[in-house]
């Protein structure tokens, strides 16, 4: 019997003995077709446009080599690659586009960045029918950032609906007219955090909601309201020891509705920002243990 080889030693079929990660290339830059991830060393960009296909790479910005949605570039993301603490952009180029379900978790670690049109956000529209523009129900090994875009939703779901463990971080953002919630956070381990200011252009039952221990921080954020947007259940809605942490922030323009609800020892905290401090044209209510700060 011929004796056995040491741990990490493989025979090639030409015979000769190699060390087994020159072998199998476990980052995936070799050995197409091997299943293997491509292991990234820096940033990656990947382009989406209404002229783009699915069926193209997404690694160039032109129409024989963008996404047509974005799904399709987060599918990528999640199946093909090792983000080695790298970060990933999405570039949305002007258009109108169908809603993402971030239902898998990527691989590696790092950022994934949805990004439209820094000056001009609204010139780039996730526009969803009886769905959510970003649902995260899968927990997430890294940030993921939702920035320079518009969001809407029509019939049901809501903007950004955040039901597993995850950070997701928004800014420069437009909130158009939603069925449901502008931002909801639902479970243990559900964030969303402002990391810029923003635009709400359309109502929704309610533009924040933290519910079920989700959290929501946006604070020190200038928030601009155009059209008079109806918040019919509080513009800010707290439930079920959810926690919302949204002081110091900076409202223009009126909205119709309640300012807030707060229940069932939830907690909406506002740094003493007062009864008037949200936007709406009726009183808040606080009930079953729910404070409102």
């Amino acid at each position: 019997m011929p004796p056995a080889l040491p741990v990490g030693v493989y025979v090639g079929p030409d015979g000769f003995t190699t060390d087994i990660e020159e072998a199998i290339d476990i980052r995936g830059e070799a050995g197409a077709g091997n299943g293997a991830r491509e292991f990234l060393t820096g940033p990656l960009t990947l382009y989406v446009r209404e002229d783009g296909s699915d069926s193209n790479d997404g690694r160039a910005d032109s129409a024989g080599g963008a996404f047509l949605t974005p799904q399709a570039a987060y599918n990528t993301i999640a199946a093909t690659l090792d983000l080695g603490g790298q970060t990933v952009t999405v570039q949305l180029r002007d258009g109108t586009y169908g809603g993402v379900d971030i239902n898998q978790p990527w691989t590696g670690g790092g950022k994934v960045i949805f990004r439209g049109n820094n000056s001009t956000p609204s010139n780039v529209k996730i526009a969803a029918t009886s769905d959510h523009c970003f649902d995260i129900s899968s927990p997430l090994p890294g940030v993921l950032q939702i920035l320079d875009l518009k969001m809407s939703t029509a019939t049901s779901g809501s903007c950004i609906y955040v039901r597993a463990p995850a950070v997701v971080e928004f800014g420069n953002v437009d909130f158009g007219p939603a069925a449901l919630y502008h931002i909801i956070t639902n479970g243990s381990g559900a964030n969303a955090i402002s990391v810029g200011d923003y635009v709400i252009s359309g109502g929704a039952i309610c533009h924040w909601v933290a519910a079920a221990l989700g959290f929501i921080l946006d604070q020190l954020r200038n928030i601009s309201l155009s059209g008079t947007p109806a918040f019919q259940n509080g513009f800010a809605y707290a439930s079920r020891s959810g926690v919302m942490t949204v002081n110091a922030n900076t409202f223009s323009g009126p909205a119709t509705g309640p300012r807030y609800a707060v229940d069932t020892t939830a907690v909406l905290f506002t740094n003493g920002g007062g009864a008037s401090y949200l936007p709406g044209d009726s009183a808040g209510s606080e009930s079953t243990g729910g404070i409102y700060n």
